[in-house]
């Protein structure tokens, strides 16, 4: 929706459309930011979460006197 906004604002060269871009611009960064950090956030849970299950299987091999691989 705000891309959109920002193409038309440009498209028309309305100097308050052109103006109000860079409000625009700035909301689109923060939102891009926020995106990251979010994906970012569940990338390290998500390894987390594999590496504890990894350890978990290890630790149950083990304890049946299985070898690890």
């Amino acid at each position: 929706m705000l891309i959109e906004e920002i193409s038309q604002n440009q498209e028309n060269r309305d100097i308050d459309g052109l103006t109000r871009n860079a409000e625009l611009i700035r909301q689109v960064n923060i939102n891009v930011a926020y995106m990251f950090n979010l994906y970012s956030d569940i990338s390290g849970s998500f390894a987390d979460y594999v590496a504890a299950k990894k350890a978990t299987n290890t630790g149950e091999h083990n304890a049946s006197g299985s070898a690890n691989p």
